[in-house]
């Protein structure tokens, strides 16, 4: 089953669109277009993207990097606009700044053809694109806001995820889900970017998911210390069973985790960011969805 979001989900995320301003990403061409057309001098100051990487709290926190995407590993620089300086600069730079984003292809430039007409009429027009910008946002009303959202989230099929319900699983599968609990989250979404899947493979380590830990950001080295704390050791299988966790690694870094439930499925959620939701997938898959990854089997020793 495709996994959509509700009404509820799409109100939650308007919560963490990013209203003080605007990032804008650049290439390397844009940059000398700004330069040679003398346009250098415009009212913004240009970042690289590992400056960019040091404001986590103001401009590059969990919910911003969910609304860009990966815009910022395709750039060279970055500016960051504040609300309406976007819509206020000179009518030769808005374009050159739009098609930048169009090419790099970043997220809040949402294609017209998906936005109603009464959104539309308050967005930058540039092409077959319209600029969400933070002052367009701030103009919307919450049922609009909630469309937007929608558009944005249906021009971005990556944010797309296949799952089961519970009723297609085999019944020992079913009643782990419930003992657990994973059916009061199964198939839903976060209220916000952070929760990601380190946090939601510990949080079923116990006899119930626990949801407060569930709702946190873990790191690789502290999930592996989570592990060993609760009795967990590397094994040398290559079948889990239920109750196993599936760790998967790059570089010798983990970079996902996941938890069997047996009969060949496993319970996770793929990502930290609010759009990634929890859901079930088969284990023959995992390849597939973790590409370019090793994947090692955690089982809880009982001494």
């Amino acid at each position: 089953m495709k996994i959509v979001p509700s009404q509820s989900d799409l109100k939650n995320w308007c919560e963490c669109f990013p209203t003080s301003g605007d990032l804008i990403f650049l290439d390397d061409a844009t940059v000398k277009k700004l330069q040679v057309e003398k346009l250098q001098d415009s009212p913004f100051t240009l970042m690289t993207p590992e400056e960019v990487r040091v404001h986590t709290e103001d401009l590059w926190n969990l919910n911003h990097r969910s609304w860009y995407g990966y815009s910022l590993s395709n750039a060279s620089h970055c500016a960051w606009l504040t609300t309406g300086q976007l819509e206020r600069l000179p009518a030769k730079v808005q374009p050159l700044l739009a098609e930048a984003q169009i090419n790099l292809k970043v997220p809040t430039l949402i294609k017209t053809s998906l936005v109603t007409d009464d959104i539309s009429e308050k967005l930058l027009h540039f092409d077959q694109h319209l600029w969400l910008s933070s002052k367009a946002w701030l103009s919307l009303s919450e049922t609009q806001k909630q469309k937007a959202v929608l558009a944005w989230h249906s021009q971005n099929e990556i944010h797309t995820y296949q799952s089961f319900s519970l009723d297609d699983l085999p019944t020992s599968v079913q009643n782990i889900a419930k003992r657990l609990g994973i059916d009061s989250v199964l198939n839903s979404f976060a209220k916000r970017s952070g929760p990601n899947c380190l946090a939601t493979t510990s949080a079923l380590l116990s006899s119930h998911f626990d949801k407060d830990l569930a709702n946190h950001w873990m790191l690789g080295t502290e999930f592996i210390e989570f592990l060993k704390n609760n009795h967990f050791s590397e094994i040398q299988f290559e079948t889990p069973l239920a109750g196993d966790v599936l760790v998967f690694s790059r570089e010798d870094k983990v970079v996902h985790a996941a938890y069997s439930l047996g009969h060949g499925y496993y319970f996770e959620k793929p990502g930290q960011d609010f759009y990634e939701p929890y859901r079930i997938d088969k284990l023959e898959d995992w390849k597939i969805n973790h590409s370019n990854t090793s994947m090692c089997i955690w089982r809880k020793i009982f001494s």
